[in-house]
Order: C-alpha cells, then sequence, then structure tokens
C-alpha cells in the first residue's frame, strides 16, 4: 500500500526454557499408590504408573483392551490418534483381575460411578492423584503426568534400551524419548527386557574385608530371596534358578559404579586424583572390560541358608585353627592359594600380623550386616508374615505313604524317611551324648 519493496526481518524468538521436573522415586510413588484407600482408585494409579500411560490413555481404556494371555494392554487412539500396544506386567495384571472381581466393570474399565455409561473425567483421576499425594505429605510439584515421568526414568534405571521405551510410551520422534535419558544419570543401555515397577526385592548383604592372608579384600555376600512382594501384598516367586541374568547384571552395575566414580569426581570428593584427564581416561578403559559377577543358583534349603550366612557373619579375619605356631617376634599361620588351589604356611611379623588384623575392624557407624527390601528392620515382621500367609495358600499336602498292606498310614514331623531304602521311617529313640558332655556329666 506504501508502494515499499518488500523485505524480511529475521525476529529472534526468546529459547525457551528447558527444566527437569521433580521426579518421583520409586519409594514415593508406592506411598501414593498406598495411600489411596479406594481399590478402584489405586488400581487406576497402578495402571498408569505400571504402563506409563497418559491419563487421557488410563480414562479411555476398556475391558477388552486387556489382552491376559499375551501379558498386553492395547491402547486405541491415543496422543496422534495413534493405536499401540504395551507391555502389560504381571503384578499390574493381577491387580487388575482383583478389581475386575469387585466391581465387575462391563465396558469402560474404570467408569463414572454416576453414569456407567461414561468413563471417568481427567479432571476426576487428576484430584485423586493429588488427594492422594497431599495425604502422604509429598512437596515435589507435578500432577498424575509425573508417574510416566516416573515409569520412564525407572525402566531407564534399570538398563531398558531407549527404543523399546518408546515404543512403550507411543512417541513417534525419539527425540521425545531422549530427554529421559538426560534425566537419568549414568544411564547405560543393554536390558531389552521391561520391568515390573510395582514389585519390591528383599536382600541381605554381608560385608567381607579379608582375604586368606590378611589383605584387605573389600566385598559384599549377598543373599536375594527367589521372589518378590508386589503392592497387593502378594508374593511371587521367580521361575528360574537365577533371579537375573548375569550378564545383564554385570553391565548394570559397571556402569552405576562408573556413574557414582564420575560424579564424586565432580563433587570434589576424590581428592588425591590431582592430574586433569586421569578419571576420564581411567573409567573409560574401565568400562571397556567385561566386569565379573558371580552369582549361584537358589538355596532351597534353610540349613544351607543358615550355615551360608554364619560363615561370613560369626567369624573374624582368622580362626586359631590357622594358627600353627607363634614366638616372641613372628606368627606362622595357614593359608589357601587359590591361584594353584593349594595349602600354604605364611610366616609375618608380629607387628604385620596386628596391622593386617586390625584392618578388618570396622569403624564406628559401619554395619557389617545389612537388611533392604522387604527384609529391612522396620518391615520385616509385617512382610514376613505376609509371605508366609502367601505361602501357606500355595503349599500342596504330600499324599500319604502305603505300607506293606496297601493301607496309608501318617507319619510324625519328626520322623524322616530312611536315607539307605527310601521307604520306612527313622524313629528318634535317643540323643548319644558326646565325649566332652559325658565328661561333663560325670563330674556333676
Amino acid at each position: 500500500m506504501l508502494h515499499w519493496r518488500r523485505f524480511d526481518v529475521p525476529i529472534q524468538y526468546p529459547k525457551r526454557a528447558q527444566k527437569i521436573p521433580e521426579l518421583l522415586t520409586r519409594q514415593e510413588v508406592k506411598r501414593i499408590i498406598d495411600a489411596c484407600d479406594n481399590q478402584k482408585y489405586r488400581t487406576m494409579l497402578l495402571t498408569c504408573y505400571g504402563c506409563g500411560l497418559r491419563v487421557s490413555e488410563l480414562v479411555a481404556l476398556k475391558v477388552h483392551h486387556i489382552d491376559g494371555e499375551r501379558k498386553l494392554l492395547r491402547v486405541e487412539q491415543g496422543k496422534g490418534a495413534k493405536d499401540r500396544a504395551v507391555v502389560l506386567p504381571l503384578t499390574l495384571l493381577t491387580a487388575l483381575r482383583q478389581y475386575w472381581q469387585r466391581y465387575h466393570p462391563k465396558y469402560w474399565l474404570f467408569p463414572n460411578s454416576n453414569t456407567p455409561k461414561c468413563h471417568l473425567s481427567i479432571t476426576s483421576v487428576q484430584k485423586i492423584f493429588k488427594q492422594a499425594k497431599t495425604k502422604t505429605g509429598i512437596q515435589k510439584v507435578g500432577g498424575i503426568h509425573s508417574l510416566r515421568h516416573a515409569y520412564a526414568t525407572h525402566q531407564l534405571e534399570n538398563g531398558l534400551a531407549i527404543h523399546k521405551l518408546q515404543q512403550q510410551l507411543g512417541h513417534t520422534n525419539l527425540q521425545s524419548t531422549l530427554c529421559y535419558v538426560h534425566w537419568v544419570p549414568g544411564y547405560l543401555q543393554g536390558n531389552t527386557i521391561f520391568s515390573d515397577l510395582l514389585q519390591q526385592l528383599g536382600m541381605s548383604a554381608i560385608l567381607h574385608t579379608w582375604g586368606q592372608t590378611l589383605d584387605q579384600h573389600v566385598h559384599l555376600h549377598c543373599l536375594i530371596p527367589g521372589g518378590v512382594i508386589n503392592t497387593q501384598q502378594g508374593y511371587t516367586r521367580t521361575q528360574r534358578a537365577y533371579l537375573y541374568p548375569e550378564r545383564v547384571l554385570s553391565r548394570l552395575f559397571r556402569g552405576k559404579m562408573v556413574s557414582a566414580l564420575r560424579q564424586a569426581a565432580k563433587d570434589g570428593k576424590l581428592s588425591r586424583i590431582t592430574r586433569p584427564g586421569d578419571i576420564d581416561d581411567t573409567l573409560n578403559a574401565v568400562m571397556k572390560k567385561d566386569w565379573v559377577i558371580h552369582t549361584k543358583a537358589h538355596i532351597k534349603k534353610p540349613d544351607t541358608v543358615i550355615a551360608y550366612l554364619g560363615r561370613y557373619t560369626c567369624r573374624t579375619a582368622i580362626s586359631l585353627s590357622r594358627i600353627m605356631d607363634v614366638d616372641d617376634k613372628s606368627i606362622w599361620f595357614k593359608y589357601k592359594d587359590y591361584r594353584d588351589d593349594k595349602k600354604k604356611v605364611m610366616q609375618l611379623a608380629g607387628t604385620e600380623f596386628l596391622r593386617r588384623f586390625l584392618l578388618h575392624i570396622l569403624p564406628k557407624g559401619f554395619m557389617r550386616v545389612r537388611h533392604y527390601g522387604y527384609l529391612a528392620n522396620r518391615v520385616r515382621v509385617e512382610k514376613i508374615k505376609q509371605i508366609r500367609q502367601s505361602l501357606e495358600v500355595e503349599q500342596v499336602e504330600k499324599p500319604e505313604a502305603k505300607n506293606s498292606a496297601g493301607e496309608y498310614s501318617r507319619h510324625n514331623e519328626t520322623e524322616k524317611p530312611c536315607p539307605g531304602c527310601k521307604a520306612g521311617y527313622l524313629h528318634l529313640i535317643g540323643l548319644i551324648p558326646s565325649e566332652k558332655e559325658r565328661r561333663q556329666m560325670l563330674t556333676v
């Protein structure tokens, strides 16, 4: 209109601030879900977290979307009008079955109580989450979408491959999924199996600090029960001899350990290393090596478990039986050389022997035995009771043995089968005292 020549003016838009949301930890997610007294509301939050769903996808779920046989959940017309199938954890599938047995929904999985022909509104679900979070006292900012963020970050912490997570979350662009990688320090890709985030493990760890020659050899002996407790207070046993694949566990441990060392170097906690580049060069070389993690199959007998724990909890660095001779200056003791698997004798000066022995006395505040998960001191009594109740349901009575006449006969619990013929039973008549006990009886 002004007869000006056309020209373009480049406009510099301010960069949008990219902030990391306040992520919920696993324990905080568990507290929020447990805060729901209503089974329907609790199952809704379980489904949202257990499958990493958007709230719009959660309320639109239908009963026939659940494929229990294939353990899949169908999401119809999610964001971007796309359908997808997400992995359904066994814990969540059990919770959904219990929910259906009580409420019997017909069409919508989570129908509106006032108008069953309609599903719950998004606002109602957001209020349910907000009330549960307020009840637990968690002050972190975020709505129900924070459960989806927690699902993604927790799966990455378990080592899930990024492309698998992209399929589960329904992202078209991989860049949308890669933002979660920046929120997880030390992410190590490699696991292709989805983790059931709704289950809790137990573990007893024993700190072992000595070797055969009393040198400092710090390592842990861990006993992990072959089963988990889920959010529905049930106990599920593993179907394999090993709880986790050894190679995956080795790589995951390597990644987390190296990540913790890098973070410690950034925080200035590794003060002895002063030359620049030493940390990165060493840790990069460490990451190229295969770490060895020694795992064993399940210990099925309680006596074996107790004997295993006793070897490391009720002993010191050296026993008196290994000490062969002592004089004013030196000590001779036996040790096993694992390089050639032979027993040898070592001689140490008295001061050196005491120095090595004192290396294994823990400082004040350190614990030699620690319990985690459902074996932790705070919850162990309650959780063990729940496990025993769950196992009693699964126990199957053994058929009664037949005697020579073809009749069934019952035996006392103290009677054990004969180790020789395998047919008869051993009857306890009495205990034969040891030689030491007999001498004590004679002196009395």
